[in-house]
Order: C-alpha cells, then structure tokens, then sequence
C-alpha cells in the first residue's frame, strides 16, 4: 500500500500536479482520481477524503472516512488528499482546500464520477436519518439515597 502511495506521489510531482496556494487549480484543472484506486487506497492514514459538498448532497452519498475541511486539525506532510466534489460546490471552495492541503505538502485530487459511481463501487452509501433526542425521551430514574447510603429506588440490572 506504502509503495503504491509512493509511487503515485512520484509520478504526479514527475508532471506536475499542482498543490500549494499559488497554484491553486479551477475544479476541471484538478487531477481525477479513478474510483478503483480511491477505493484500495482509501484506509491508508496518508490518504484524507475531504468532503466539499453540501449537506443534502453528502446526505445522499455519505462517505465513510470523508471529513469537512475545517475538521482537520492535524494534517500530515506529504499526504493524499481526495476531494468529493460535485457541481455545486464553488470555485473558492475548492481553492481554499486545495491552499489548505497544499500548503502541506499533500498531493490533491478529485474523485473522479458521481454519487450514482461512488454508491455503485460500495464507496459511499446513503446516509441513515438521525433520531433527534431530547430531554424527555430516554427515562431516568434518579436512584434514592444515593448519598445517604440507604437501599436504591431502583435497580439496574
């Protein structure tokens, strides 16, 4: 796995991907990753998926291993970072991700296809709906003395 990420690292800086903020490509400039390469690659810890789509679109194609741009903390030198891009997302938005990881020094791509590809290739799946939880809905009961060392109200078996 290693040797293959080293491998396409080399051949991309041998032509030039672009990465970096002064270079910063327009969304048909970025190089396309095959979604058969993303999907042996993508559980290596070298390689960040970042998701650049709106909500209801990563709702309708939710990415496992796939994060919001703000939600990398620490990126490491010299990695992969994929991008999911559909024909929503701005030109800015991709700039910005594209100065983010390039000012590290991770090579940047795209995933090449669309939703209809990534779920056909098991990449991504729709999302379940979310059950909204509020005060009230989970019971609890507070045991009696608790504090004072008497018998409990209730036991939790």
């Amino acid at each position: 796995m290693r040797r293959l990420l080293a491998v396409l690292s080399l051949v991309l800086t041998a032509i030039g991907v672009p990465s970096g903020a002064q270079n910063a490509p327009a969304l048909q400039d970025l190089p396309e990753m095959p979604v058969s390469t993303y999907a042996e690659i993508h559980h290596d810890k070298t390689v960040l998926t970042v998701d650049l789509r709106a909500e209801k679109a990563i709702g309708a194609a939710m990415f496992e291993l796939a994060r919001r741009p703000e939600a990398f903390s620490d990126i490491p030198n010299g990695c992969l970072a994929v991008l999911i891009i559909d024909d929503t997302v701005s030109r800015q938005d991709v700039a910005d991700a594209v100065s983010l990881f390039g000012d590290r020094g991770c090579t940047v791509f795209r995933l090449a296809g669309n939703a209809a590809d990534w779920v056909a290739a098991r990449l991504a799946g729709k999302a379940k709906p979310r059950k909204r939880r509020g005060p009230g809905d989970v019971p609890f009961i507070v045991p009696r003395g608790l504090c004072e060392r008497l018998d409990p109200a209730q036991v939790f078996k």
